[in-house]
This record gives C-alpha cells, structure tokens and sequence, in this order.
C-alpha cells in the first residue's frame, strides 16, 4: 500500500536544498566525416564567416591520440609523466590536457563556452547533436550509421552543397540556429529516471545504446536542444550522464511518474523564470531529434500541458510532452486525492493533445524486455 503523500508545502522545502546551479549550453553542431574529408578546414573557414554575422562561436575537436608534432609539447610531456589535469597557462590563454579521462563534449561546452552563441564540434558521430557531413571523392562503406545528420556537403551529386560553398553552407548554418533559438522557448528538459526495470532485469536507464546509456542520450539531446536539462527520481549510478546535467532525487517517492513530474514543475517554478519543462522516459530508445522538435513546434503554452497522443492504441504519453507552471498546483492536488493516473490526470485538467504523425508515431515506444529492445533498435538502423 502507497504511503500517504507530504503536503505541498513540504514539497518546497525539501526541493529548496536540492536546488542546484543548471549550466547553459549553447546550441551544438557537429562537422563529421572520414578522414581526409575536410571537416577542420570547414570548420575553421566557417568560424570567420559566422563571426562576420556578429556570431559568437566555439570550437571543439574530438581527437582520440595527440597530433603529429604535439609529443614534445610541454602539457604532452607533463601528460606522460601522470598529470591529470596538465595545464600550460601563458597570458594568452591555457592549454588543458587530462589523460586519463575524456570530458564529454557536454561538459566541455558547458565549462568552457559560456556566452557562446553555438558551438561548432568536430567529430562526435555518433552522438544525438545535429551534423553537417562532410563527403570527398567517395562515401565510406561498412561505417556506422551516423544519426541526425542536418546537411551535407562535398563533391559527391548527392550532396547538398560544394564544401567551398562557404556563403550558402554560413546561411544554413545562421537559420539552423536561428530556428534553434526559437525553439528553446523558456522550457528546461527533465529525463525521468524510472523504476527497477524488474522486467529487463537489468536498470533501463543505464542500458547502452549505440555507445551511450539510454539517460544520457536522452538528457545531452534535451541539454543541447533546451539550453539546460536535469534528471529527475531515484538515485543509480550512470557514469556517462555528463556533469552538467544536475540529478535531483524524487520528493514524492512511490506514487509514479506524477511524483517525478511535480519535482521537475517545483525545480523549474523556483528558478523563478516562468519556465515550462520537456519531459521524457528514460526508456524510448528511438525517440530522435525529429520527434522533439515536433513537440516543441507543437507546444501550446496557454494550455496546463502539451503531451503528445501516439496514433498506434490513440494513448497519451504523459512521458514525452510538455508541462506548463500553472500544471503544479492541480498536479499535487490530485496526488494528495491519490488519484495517480497521469492519464486520468491530463483529461481532467484539459491537457492539449498533439497528435504524432504515422511516421515519427513509431519513435515514442518504449521497452521492457531484451527482446522488444532489439526490436526497436531493428527498426531504426540510422539512429
């Protein structure tokens, strides 16, 4: 039998020493191809010409080994000797060189691109951050898919444009942003953290999926298209979930996806900013950056919450939408009444239903099982 709820006003209090800093990330655009591609020529002709647009741009290159000539470099040589951080601090700026272990790009952009208004990242193919893909002379065969790919570029027919089309390559960059901004909208991003997965036999949060765990794939893509993000429930132990990414315990434990959704309403409403938060499951393997931006397009913010309605069993998915402040209030009550269906909950409180198209409908499944997994992850092969 569920224990009784705290009041609402016990809710507060507890989520007041749970209050942590969330860190902005400015929006992440990948440069990826194969080697001898052009990817850090691209990127370091684009830079000038986005900054000429009065843009503010980082840079990050992912590289697994030092390059030719950086041995004798002096953070590489401190490095070798079992420094971690090693750092080369000059008037100018720093070199910062660690090892033993890789930052994720997150957490890289988080901590060092403040103010930035993007961030360009070479490399980071299969992570769920938007692409440009870079071709020259021949598309590489046997490669892993490579997901979210936006444009590509090179000499091949089917690519969108010449690699030295810098003028059009910089306007699809400058509204790829621009439609980026727009939809960030005041909304912070929460990855439900779920049950013990007794039927999986094993955490679905941690679960790895194509080189990252379900949580982290699913809190870096809200991070990157939301500017913050945070993981809500119970404590596990996920070592990949960047830094970043603040993980708040659930303060109503044992009444569902509804306890976890109140503490993300309470978090967002204190950092007094009037902001709405994305919810997700941390179980929808393929749910893609296709999906979210159709439901942030589809928000309607006069309305407690948008959820979206997956035309398959015509079902609610209280798990993949959007809640509104003013859903807080209504939300405890009907905790307090326990009445803990979130279903029941958003019929009752007129919740606006976004109906998903038949071909995105797919990528709202979750799973349980190895078998429905592997299912899913059959289906979509790109991802």
């Amino acid at each position: 039998m569920l224990k009784k709820s705290p009041p609402a006003a016990l809710v507060i209090i507890a989520l007041r020493s749970k209050l942590a800093d969330v860190k902005e990330v400015p929006p992440i655009l990948c440069v990826c191809g194969p080697a001898g591609s052009g990817k850090t020529t691209l990127v370091e002709r684009l830079i000038p010409r986005l900054g000429q647009a009065g843009l503010h741009v980082g840079a990050v290159k992912h590289a697994l080994h030092l390059e030719p000539g950086s041995a004798g470099k002096d953070h590489a040589r401190f490095a070798r000797s079992g420094a971690d951080p090693a750092i080369v601090s000059a008037k100018d700026g720093a070199v910062i060189f660690g090892h033993r272990r890789e930052s994720t790009l997150l957490d890289l952009v988080a901590d060092c691109c403040k103010g930035c208004d993007m961030v360009l990242a070479e490399g980071y193919q299969q992570s769920v951050h938007d692409k440009i893909r870079v071709l020259h002379g021949y598309i590489p065969q046997g490669n892993q898919p490579m997901p979210s790919v936006r444009l590509t570029v090179g000499d091949l027919s089917e690519c969108d444009y010449p690699a030295d089309d810098l003028d059009a390559i910089s306007q699809w960059v400058m509204a790829w942003l621009d439609r980026r901004r727009s939809l960030r909208g005041s909304l912070i991003g929460a990855v439900m953290a779920g049950g013990k997965s007794s039927r999986m036999g094993t955490d679905k949060a941690a679960v790895v999926v194509r080189g990252s765990s379900m949580m982290a794939r699913l809190s870096v893509m809200l991070a990157d298209w939301l500017g913050r993000a945070w993981v809500i429930g119970r404590p596990v132990e996920i070592p990949d979930v960047p830094a970043c990414i603040p993980w708040h315990l659930d303060v109503l434990p044992g009444v569902g996806p509804m306890g976890g959704i109140a503490t993300a309403l309470r978090l967002a409403a204190m950092m007094n900013e009037g902001c709405g938060v994305c919810v997700l499951a941390c179980d929808m393997p393929a749910f893609n950056g296709d999906l979210l931006e159709y439901l942030l397009m589809g928000r309607k913010p006069s309305s407690p919450a948008t959820v979206m309605v997956n035309p398959a069993g015509g079902h609610i998915e209280p798990l993949a939408g959007i809640y509104e402040t003013s859903a807080f209030a209504p939300l405890v009550k009907a905790v307090q009444a326990r009445e803990l269906s979130p279903s029941r909950w958003l019929e009752d409180i007129g919740a606006y239903k976004l109906d998903v198209p038949p071909d995105l409908a797919a990528r709202l499944a979750n799973f349980n099982t190895p078998e429905e997994l592997d299912k899913l992850l059959n289906q979509f092969p790109e991802d």
